[in-house]
Formats: C-alpha cells, structure tokens, sequence
C-alpha cells in the first residue's frame, strides 16, 4: 500500500507562492516540506497534525491511498 498527498495542491489552494513561505506558516523546514511536497517522504504522525491543524484540513483531505496495481 502507498500513501500519498496532496501538500502541493493545498499550497496552491492557500495561495502560498513558494515552498518557504507554506513551510514557515507550517513551523517545519522548508528541506523536509520539499520532501513531502514531491512525496519522496510522508509526514510523520506529529507533523500531519500540524498541517491539519494549521491547515483547517482532515486527514483524509492531506493523504490518501493508492490503489496497488
């Protein structure tokens, strides 16, 4: 099972311009919000809700699943 998200999407939903301003608004670093902005990682449970929180978003509107093939 892969999960996946949609961090890019909400950025841009936000109207936040670039990686560094969205991962300020989020207190986390702009090297790991890359990270999971390209889903090289996904959040850890502590800072997924953080962006809910800070987001207004329920977890399933942040990450989803990916069907297998």
């Amino acid at each position: 099972m892969a999960i996946q998200n949609r961090l890019l999407d909400i950025r841009l939903e936000l109207r936040y311009k670039t990686q560094q301003e969205f991962a300020d608004f989020l207190e986390i670093d702009r090297w790991l919000y890359n990270r999971y902005e390209k889903n090289r990682v996904q959040p850890s449970g502590e800072n997924l809700l953080q962006i809910c929180l800070k987001t207004g978003k329920r977890i399933e509107e942040v990450i989803y699943k990916v069907p297998e093939k």
